[in-house]
């Protein structure tokens, strides 16, 4: 998903709000009907349009002992 700002993504809310027409606020903002809807859905869980912070998978890849990497 495209990372929308944080005034556009408060403006589409609005928007909908005001016209409760999803179709139309899609049209006129240029996002796709499931943007606004995921925005919805991060409104209904969260409270707020911030972007989730999305956590880093795996082990850290940084040598925490070079030289034991080295002769190892």
């Amino acid at each position: 998903m495209t990372t929308y700002s944080l005034d556009l993504r408060e403006r589409v809310i609005a928007a909908y709000e005001e016209t409760g027409n999803k179709s139309l606020v899609c049209r006129t903002c240029s996002i796709a009907r499931t943007t606004l809807d995921h925005l919805l859905q991060l409104r209904e869980e969260t409270g707020e349009l911030k972007s989730r912070v999305h956590r880093i998978r795996g082990d850290g890849h940084k040598v925490g002992d070079l030289d034991a990497f080295v002769t190892g």
